[in-house]
């Protein structure tokens, strides 16, 4: 089903047009979630949360932009909102470092290599890479999104980056 028809037919509420939605859509807001929440359990919970927003807010959707970066936007605030609430988000405005603007992933790591590796970052780091380094949010947007100051985005983003780039060091000497 093409994603008009997805759309008018959620809108007039027709029980085909959200199995289909759902059935085109779940693997890419699941890879959403999962790289926002830290087990893959937690990540299904939110994932049926995000697709109840999307279908109670379909007539919301304007058809203006792509119809996969509004459904991802709503899975990105879902997964905000739940780490929230079980988070206690740090406030590090007052620490100022500069940003790193390179990193090299070694070839020799796969996919789940690197999801496993940006799941052992710290909570905000995690959050902060994903959103500016995946999902291709602004540090202006970022620090909207989490209610913390632009230069601590640039901060947990850097911090992440060291880490990342630390590890895959790491890994590189174990091949």
């Amino acid at each position: 089903m093409e994603d008009l028809s997805i759309i008018s037919g959620c809108k007039k509420g027709q029980e085909s047009a959200y199995k289909a939605l759902v059935e085109k859509y779940s693997p890419d807001l699941m890879a959403v979630c999962v790289r926002y929440m830290k087990d893959k359990e937690h990540a299904k919970d939110v994932l049926q949360d995000s697709l109840i927003k999307i279908i109670r807010n379909i007539d919301s959707y304007r058809e203006q932009g792509s119809f996969r970066n509004w459904l991802v936007t709503i899975t990105v605030n879902t997964c905000l909102k739940e780490i929230k609430k079980y988070r206690h988000l740090e406030d590090i405005s007052s620490i100022l470092t500069e940003e790193s603007r390179e990193m090299s992933v070694t070839d020799d790591l796969n996919i789940q290599d690197v999801l496993n590796l940006v799941n052992q970052l710290p909570d905000m780091q995690r959050l902060v890479f994903n959103l500016y380094a995946v999902e291709g949010y602004s540090h202006a947007e970022i620090a909207l999104l989490l209610d913390i100051a632009e230069s601590s985005s640039r901060v947990y983003l850097t911090r992440a980056r060291q880490y990342l780039q630390q590890k895959t060091k790491s890994f590189e000497h174990q091949k």
